[in-house]
């Protein structure tokens, strides 16, 4: 299986070299998602055109659906500035929560990221338990 380019830059570069070119690319990721997100919204008039042409419910089906997906292009680009200022902060590279070094290649894959995996699957652990038990609540007062 061959290698990435990113994966192998992380792996025969130094430090500072590597975090420089990777605040590069976050800042070209960056700049490619505001260009999504300005192209994405429409001005109301434009989302007004054809509004008879179409069901109600589709209608709003496609603005959750759009709605959804420009707040997920808003939270990449701000995980983007919080990994550039870790970057300048020369904390970038290490959990946010633990302080451990997160893994080269989990890095070279998603430069973003801000935690271990140990870390992320303490955190995804919990969110489940904590949607069980509001599920587990719903389901107890249906059944009084």
């Amino acid at each position: 299986m061959s290698r990435s380019r990113t994966q192998q830059k992380f792996e025969s570069t130094d430090t500072s070299e590597r975090w420089q070119e990777t605040e590069q690319e976050l800042g070209a990721q960056r700049k490619k998602l505001l260009s999504e997100l300005s192209t994405d919204c429409e001005s109301p008039d434009e989302l007004a055109d054809g509004w008879q042409d179409r069901d109600s419910a589709s209608e709003s089906e496609i603005r959750d659906l759009e709605f959804g997906h420009r707040e997920a292009l808003r939270k990449r680009i701000l995980e983007i500035d919080r990994a550039v200022e870790r970057i300048k902060l020369n904390t970038y590279g290490r959990c946010v929560k633990c302080g451990r070094a997160i893994n080269p290649k989990r890095l070279a894959e998603q430069p973003e990221v801000s935690s271990c995996l140990a870390c992320r699957r303490k955190f995804e652990d919990e969110a489940k338990r904590i949607n069980l038990r509001a599920v587990w609540g719903v389901s107890q007062s249906l059944m009084k």
